[in-house]
């Protein structure tokens, strides 16, 4: 499994997750049966969340600084029983990444 960052939207805020992410592989049925397998799923496990926050840091010499501040909300996300949405959510962001990924060129025979 490869760690994934993915930023999703929850209405008007951003929020950051930290997944965990596999993308399986296809069934091999045709060949000589040592090169064929089941082949497994895709797999994707959110392991955190934070919103992420914009704040003006009134202490800063330059006027108007900005930051963002990372929230860590999984307890608020537990107690809303949120993580199938926040999972569907993450899901979402994952096939959006893998449909603006180019195609890869044709492997020769």
């Amino acid at each position: 499994m490869s760690a994934e960052h993915l930023t999703i939207t929850l209405g008007e805020h951003e929020v950051e997750l930290l997944c965990s992410y596999t993308p399986g592989e296809p069934a091999q049925l045709l060949g000589p049966p040592e090169r064929c397998h089941e082949g497994s799923p895709e797999e994707l496990e959110v392991e955190s969340a934070h919103l992420l926050v914009s704040v003006t840091d009134d202490l800063s010499p330059s006027p108007r600084a900005q930051r963002t501040v990372r929230v860590n909300i999984n307890e608020l996300v537990t107690k809303l029983s949120g993580w199938d949405a926040i999972q569907d959510l993450a899901w979402e962001a994952i096939r959006r990444i893998q449909s603006e990924q180019p195609d890869s060129p044709d492997q020769p025979d």
